[in-house]
């Protein structure tokens, strides 16, 4: 693996003692939503992880609430899993094991370890307890084996109304983890599912049907976020109980989520978002889902060093909202070709210029193989309002009355004038020093090279930079898009990558250009 860590660690001493020779892996999405940047954290460990042991690597559908789940988020959830790697042997769905699932149960009733319960939820809710009162039982608790097997085949047959009984485990009502007293194993429900249809009135609960599919698929460890860690006794116990049913005991191990500044990675908020029509779609460029992170540009390569970056860890922490910017300027400098825009144009003269002429500018400053392009130096051109002053200011070497600069790979230029109208800036009137083509020909030295784009080689593009998706009174608030125009060079192919010298990293797609990441330097080389 690129970076080890504890799972890694632990996966390695198990194949070391022969507890676990064949390593199996699984990622378990619901697919009640897109993915987003959390999941891709844990698709990347799952990834390394069987890159490392030549592991199995399933990708599971969690399909056992059907409310919530349809096959448009099945079909996103493949396409973006796959995106992210090709690793993924199998796909498979836990409703799939429906019926071994049932038969589990029924084990469990038939060893006095269940029974069914028809209290209202907000009853079982207060019997259960809190903190720091235990539980006490309900009526069901006390019903025989037999009554309860006739009143869980009657849920199954589809007797009973929504809601009208659940089936629960009987562990311990007094147990100081809540997830052990008595938890709900199969709810009632007539909604029609996206794979079985209306075959089943009933549904089992994630905590039951995760650790059996598991043990089904040979799973041998099972990795979750750090919120499972207190469903974990749960988990050991339905293997523990259902072992003779399943014949195989897979471990649960936990790491932390990702927590990102400025970034909602709730699913619940995110789908609000996306109901309320605040976005287009899920595959919006402005959520933090894959589809809208692939829309904004982000490739697999950064998302996958992101996730190293961040850690495989127990401890949860919050990752700085840099580190995805200094993750794409790392993977995309080698690969991305260089070009000339304009981020707020200016009108820059030179009234002295007898005729344009051509320059060649590399595409890469230190990769030969990208080549060259040729372009036009014309008496107009456009330059970046942030270069420009109407009067010399401390430690500012650019564009202001007096003062030579040079436009890069063309001429020392003396500005003349800079022209306002009310008090904004609105034109720059040079004068070329016509031999510095040739920088050893100067006659007039400049402190610094600014950039330029031609009039007659430049158009106008749509650019969307994108902020925090900030968490407003337990809401998110998308107004974190802000949407410009450039100018830029002609010639962009699309969909591609670039890096506009001196501006940062931009992915040009569909017409519009995305910012990625700005020029960690940009300010300190032009000043």
């Amino acid at each position: 693996m690129e970076h080890k860590n504890f799972i890694a660690n632990r996966i390695a001493d198990d194949i070391a003692s022969g507890r676990t020779p064949k390593i199996v892996l699984r990622f378990p999405p619901e697919p009640n939503g897109y993915l987003h940047l959390g999941h891709a954290k844990s698709i990347v460990l799952h990834d390394l992880l069987a890159e490392e042991f030549d592991a199995e690597l399933t990708l599971r559908f969690d399909d056992t609430n059907p409310k919530k789940e349809s096959t448009e988020y099945v079909d996103a959830i493949s396409h973006d899993a796959a995106w992210l790697t090709p690793r993924f042997s199998r796909t498979r769905w836990t409703s799939a094991y429906f019926e071994d699932i049932h038969r589990c149960a029924v084990h469990l009733i038939e060893r006095g370890l269940a029974y069914v319960d028809d209290s209202d939820p907000e009853t079982m809710r207060l019997m259960r307890g809190d903190f720091g009162r235990g539980g006490t039982a309900s009526p069901g608790r006390a019903l025989s084996i037999p009554e309860n097997l006739a009143l869980f085949a009657r849920m199954r047959a589809g007797e009973m109304a929504e809601g009208a009984a659940v089936l629960r485990a009987r562990i311990d009502l007094v147990h100081p983890n809540m997830n052990l007293r008595d938890p709900v194993l199969y709810r009632v429900s007539h909604a029609e599912h996206h794979a079985t249809g209306k075959d089943w009135p009933i549904y089992p609960m994630y905590d039951f049907a995760h650790p059996i599919a598991d043990a089904l698929e040979g799973v041998t460890h099972s990795l979750c976020t750090l919120e499972f860690e207190d469903h974990r006794p749960l988990y050991d116990w339905v293997i523990e109980h259902c072992f003779a049913v399943l014949g195989a005991r897979p471990v649960q191990i936990e790491f932390a989520r990702l927590e990102v500044e400025g970034i909602v990675l709730s699913k619940r908020k995110l789908n609000a978002l996306v109901e309320s029509g605040h976005v287009a779609g899920w595959d919006s460029p402005a959520l933090p889902t894959l589809a809208g992170l692939r829309a904004r540009g982000y490739t697999p390569a950064v998302l996958r060093e992101f996730a190293v970056r961040c850690g495989f860890t127990k401890a949860n922490s919050t990752v700085p909202a840099e580190t995805m910017a200094e993750v794409v300027r790392d993977i995309l400098s080698p690969v991305a070709s260089r070009r000339m825009a304009v981020a707020d144009p200016v009108e820059f003269v030179i009234d002295n210029l007898p005729e344009s002429f051509e320059v060649e500018v590399p595409n890469h400053p230190k990769d030969t193989s990208f080549g060259t392009r040729r372009r036009l130096f014309t008496a107009k051109l456009w330059i970046d309002r942030a270069d420009i002053r109407t009067e010399a200011e401390p430690d500012f070497w650019r564009v202001y009355p007096g003062n030579w600069v040079r436009l890069k790979h063309g001429l020392n230029v003396l500005i003349k004038a800079v022209e306002t109208e009310d008090g904004k800036i609105v034109r720059v009137v040079s004068e070329a020093d016509i031999g510095s083509r040739d920088l050893k020909a100067a006659r007039h030295k400049a402190k610094t090279a600014i950039h330029w784009l031609s009039d007659a080689e430049s158009f106008a593009v749509p650019a969307q930079h994108y902020g925090p998706l900030l968490d407003v009174d337990g809401e998110c608030d998308v107004n974190c898009v802000t949407r410009t125009t450039m100018l830029v060079e002609r010639g962009l192919e699309a969909p591609a990558h670039y890096e506009f010298e001196r501006l940062g990293y931009f992915y040009f797609a569909e017409g519009i250009l995305h910012h990625l990441a700005s020029l960690k330097t940009a300010g300190a080389r032009t000043r």
